[in-house]
């Protein structure tokens, strides 16, 4: 087996909101993070990459997530926390929900 170094995964939190969806029950706070240090910055740093923020936060808009939770928004990637309450016990826990890719990214197609 060969083992080769890995790509930086050094990142910061560029910028944090919270967000209202329209239904004007759920709430997301959205954190922009940038991978810094790789060499394809466009791709990996929002301060480089050809999408903003704003444009992100009405992208997400559209969609109808629902809930109370969290959005980590790299600009190659976006993964979506939701957090729920068991009812038998009445505590909180987070759970994933599924990740899914938005098309509102720096990837190449």
């Amino acid at each position: 087996m060969q083992i080769v170094n890995c790509r930086s995964y050094h990142a910061r939190t560029v910028k944090q909101t919270l967000l209202r969806m329209p239904d004007e029950k759920s709430i997301f706070k959205i954190y922009y993070i940038s991978v810094i240090g790789r060499d394809t910055p466009e791709k990996y740093e929002w301060e480089h990459c050809p999408h903003t923020q704003d444009g992100f936060e009405k992208f997400f808009l559209l969609g109808k997530h629902e809930g109370i939770g969290f959005v980590l928004a790299f600009p190659h990637v976006t993964n979506s926390f939701l957090l729920q309450q068991l009812q038998e016990t009445g505590t909180l826990f987070d759970r994933p929900y599924p990740s899914w890719r938005l098309p509102y990214t720096c990837r190449e197609p």
